[in-house]
């Protein structure tokens, strides 16, 4: 997740295309359905995560790394000695 701040007025900064204000403004509104009584399904949820991502990639915003991509918390764990460490209920 990302969370980012423009300010706009800067010297040299360009104006936010209007799409983004709009994505900005949908994903606002999404959150505060979810926070309310019904909520939001997890199909709503994965439709509205396609558009945006769609819409965001017209502008050039793209995710750089993705969950799958991660490696595995307990894939290879190693201690500073080289040897596997141990669960705590193995001790």
């Amino acid at each position: 997740m990302s969370i980012s701040f423009r300010q706009p007025g800067l010297p040299g900064t360009p104006t936010a295309p209007g799409e983004l204000t709009e994505l900005s403004q949908a994903a606002d509104e999404m959150r505060n359905r979810a926070q309310t009584a019904g909520g939001v399904s997890f199909a709503e949820w994965s439709d509205f995560t396609d558009v945006m991502r769609e819409r965001l990639r017209h502008h050039g915003i793209v995710a750089t790394a993705d969950v799958a991509s991660l490696p595995s918390l307990h894939q290879n764990d190693r201690c500073g000695s080289g040897e596997e460490k141990q669960d705590v209920h193995e001790l």
